[in-house]
């Protein structure tokens, strides 16, 4: 239904990561920086003083992309192959530092039960093989369902890659749970296995005896400090996050905008009152925070979808389009029309 309070941060370097890449990414396709950029906290000079951005603020940037990528799917794939391994933050360099294989699964499964992703994986045996496989988390767009997924499997194969190093890969099967779209032959050549589509989930199934190869930095000792560090700056970070991220992380995995505060306050284990007291203490109101997070939510479906002002406008919770624009107005400094045909007038 919606996400849990205890998973709100990632490892550090991740979301530095990300932004670079989607940054570069959209540079290489001849797009401004400020339409990247646009609609997020995410400041121009970006890449010259990196640091970790938020979920909201990465969705943004994938929303801007894709207003130029009519093929989420392959531009998704494409962007998590050029990914290295330092673009997944600490957590990257325990998977660069790991035992074997079998230490790599460890440690990302362990990662994804306790930071926030996108998509959980899950590992399974399927008929003696070893099978990964990718859920989504919290409901998005389907545009930017497939751009995620996608980046996933790219990532996933640059891990490979690296795991492998000489040895030869062994992969069997590739599903996804999406029509067949463009960008999939691309994955069955990098994979070299055939892709199925339209199955109930994403995954990838493999040789299980990948588990037992090392990779060419090996070092466990290494590998399982670095896990420590930022296992510990989650668990602090979580204590330490500011309720007004954690309220809106909760309100942003809810897809229908339906969540109310009691609800909200009952997955921080908390009364409403109590989680008033502590939103005015940052001096920010619950209608305020549910206004912001409407309003971004708007901003993205704008960017990443065709549907109309007023299916958008029901969407994210306004009882009428003026009311939407108003608020949209009042928030943005355009009008919603204005916003969608904005890039799109400085991209001709």
């Amino acid at each position: 239904m919606f996400g849990s309070a205890d998973k709100l941060t990632r490892a550090p370097g991740l979301g530095k990561g990300h932004g670079e890449c989607l940054l570069r990414y959209g540079l290489d396709l001849g797009l401004e920086l400020a339409d990247i950029v646009h609609g997020s906290d995410v400041p121009l000079n970006f890449l010259q003083q990196p640091y970790d951005i938020d979920v909201s603020s990465e969705l943004q940037l994938i929303g801007n992309l894709l207003r130029y990528t009519p093929q989420p799917f392959s531009a998704g794939f494409h962007l998590g192959c050029r990914y290295q391994i330092s673009d997944l933050g600490l957590f990257g360099m325990a998977l660069l530092s790991s035992k074997n294989g079998a230490h790599a699964a460890q440690i990302a499964e362990r990662y994804f039960a306790n930071a926030f992703n996108f998509t959980d994986m899950e590992l399974r045996i399927v008929n003696g093989q070893l099978q990964i496989q990718w859920h989504l988390r919290i409901p998005l767009e389907d545009s930017i369902t497939q751009f995620i997924t996608a980046r996933d499997f790219g990532i996933c194969h640059v891990v490979q890659r690296y795991m492998l190093d000489q040895t030869a890969s062994s992969n069997y099967e590739i599903g996804f749970s999406f029509p067949y779209l463009k960008g999939m032959d691309d994955v069955a050549r990098a994979f070299s296995c055939p892709v199925k589509y339209n199955q109930d989930v994403c995954y990838l199934r493999l040789d299980a005896k990948q588990l037992s190869v090392k990779p060419p930095l090996s070092n466990e000792l290494n590998a399982n400090a670095i896990e420590s560090t930022y296992q510990s700056i989650l668990r602090k970070t979580d204590c330490e996050s500011s309720f007004r991220k954690k309220v809106t992380t909760i309100l942003l995995s809810n897809g229908d905008m339906s969540v109310d505060k009691s609800q909200v306050a009952q997955v921080l284990h908390m009364s409403e009152r109590t989680l008033t007291r502590h939103l005015e203490k940052e001096s920010i109101t619950w209608r305020q925070i549910v206004r912001e997070v409407r309003l971004n939510k708007a901003q993205l479906l704008l960017s990443a979808s065709d549907k109309s002002i007023q299916v958008i406008a029901a969407e994210v919770g306004f009882s009428s389009v003026s009311a939407f624009s108003r608020a949209f107005v009042k928030h943005i400094g355009m009008s919603p029309s204005l916003y969608r045909r904005l890039p799109a007038d400085k991209a001709q």
